[in-house]
């Protein structure tokens, strides 16, 4: 039984390991020029030209709290997803705003989960 238990949290603790790492940067989250790298823990699409966002709260929150409820425009951000066996891919989404900001969870494990609107795509590598 000591066996099947280790084996499984071996297992878990493999595939906690091997899932992918995203980050979305914004120019001008936080002033003028500037690129803003948030680490995300979903992208999940949505309804047409859109992903729905988890991640845990950070410095940055706020603003994004606040570009959500003015439907702040920015001119662009990158969806970075890097997978398990190393490949790297970057989608360029032009002319982005957030809505649906909600937060929960609370002290340490507080997330924040947002809508990312978007007018086009493009996938690069």
């Amino acid at each position: 039984m000591k066996k099947l238990f280790f084996f499984s949290l071996l297992i878990c603790f493999t595939l906690n390991i091997s899932a992918q790492e995203m980050a979305l940067s914004i120019t001008g989250l936080e002033n003028g020029d500037k690129v803003s790298r948030v680490l995300i823990q979903s992208a999940t699409s949505g309804n047409g030209n859109a992903y729905v966002i988890v991640k845990k709260q950070h410095a940055n929150s706020t603003t994004l709290k606040e570009a959500a409820m003015t439907k702040r425009v920015f001119p662009a951000a990158n969806l970075l997803r890097k997978f398990p066996n190393g490949d790297i891919i970057t989608t360029k989404l032009t002319n982005i705003w957030f809505s649906d900001y909600t937060e929960s969870g609370s002290g340490a494990g507080m997330t924040e989960s947002f809508t990312l609107h978007f007018e086009d795509e493009l996938e690069m590598h």
